[in-house]
């Protein structure tokens, strides 16, 4: 398995983001892609600028790859695709069908995606609503031969009832959606800190559903139990917080021979949601290489490097 990060992590150029990581013995990377505030520049805060790849082509963007050794292992474009303002969603479906493009394009073989949610409509719904976005982006997917991998974060809001705002979050929603896609292209991007917090067995989601792991999110999740005492589990993310590798409640190791067991040996990619490790660019570096580390020492224990 190989080692990444995120790149909207960091409030940097694209090309910034690339020096560091392959300074820091990284040998992949996840790109985000976004809408950009121009058609000037090809990267626009750790994101692809979208806007200058549909006004110039991929050639910018694909000349900044590969310039650097990193393997681009994926895209990612992860905004709210059943936004109820139709404008904002149409933009953002045509960001998410650029993306597989640009994916193609460049032989970065996966795209990682939000399903979003509209919270104006019921359950049934959305998940009417997702099943036929994606429909349609499996049929370009098939045909570019790209795989789309849908991340699990629910997006709780803050407040009561940390309503999500991404439809795909527990397991008989992933089957639904499978189930009524109907498409080998579709997968998830697995991010077990999710499960952690809604209290959803992550080991037991990984061995049903590895064979749909595309992509993989290597972040942790601390439960508060005397938080929880009091405040129950309504509260949003009053009870719960993200942590880097190693600070949580999962045993890395052990979570990631169960991985390998799915026949999974891809990127594993560092999402950086970690307070502790907040702020600026550099205390974010921080972050990311003690999840570098625990991840090198947890491959090694478990016999994978």
């Amino acid at each position: 398995m190989e080692l990444g990060f995120i790149s909207a992590t960091l409030k940097l150029s694209i090309p910034e983001i690339l020096e560091w990581s392959a300074a820091q013995g990284f040998t992949c990377m996840e790109i985000c892609t976004g809408p950009g505030e121009d058609d000037s520049d090809p990267s626009w805060k750790g994101h692809v600028n979208m806007r200058q790849v549909r006004a110039h082509g991929p050639d910018a963007i694909g000349k900044i790859f590969s310039a650097s050794d990193l393997r681009i292992a994926c895209l990612t474009s992860c905004w709210n695709f059943l936004d109820p303002d139709h404008a904002k969603r149409e933009a953002m479906r045509c960001d998410l069908l650029d993306t597989v493009d640009l994916a193609a394009d460049l032989a970065i073989p996966v795209v990682t995606c939000f399903t979003g949610r509209d919270p104006s409509i019921d359950y049934d719904a959305n998940l009417a609503a997702v099943v036929e976005l994606f429909k349609h982006v499996c049929e370009k997917a098939e045909k570019r031969d790209v795989k789309i991998a849908i991340e699990n974060c629910p997006m709780p809001l803050r407040g009561f009832f940390g309503t999500p705002m991404n439809l795909a979050f527990n397991p008989p929603i992933w089957d639904a959606i499978f189930d009524g896609v109907g498409s080998a292209r579709l997968g998830l991007t697995f991010d077990p800190a999710h499960l952690v917090f809604m209290q959803i067995d992550y080991v037991a989601a990984l061995k049903e559903f590895g064979e749909r792991v595309f992509h993989f999110h290597a972040k942790d999740a601390e439960l508060l139990p005397d938080v929880m005492k009091r405040t129950g589990t309504l509260v949003g993310r009053d009870y719960w917080q993200y942590r880097m590798v190693g600070h949580g409640a999962i045993d890395w190791a052990e979570y990631l021979k169960v991985l390998a067991s799915t026949g999974y040996d891809g990127m594993l990619s560092i999402e950086h949601e970690d307070h502790a490790y907040g702020g600026t660019n550099e205390k974010k570096q921080e972050g990311i290489l003690i999840a570098k580390a625990k991840l090198e020492e947890a491959l090694a224990a478990a016999g994978l490097t």
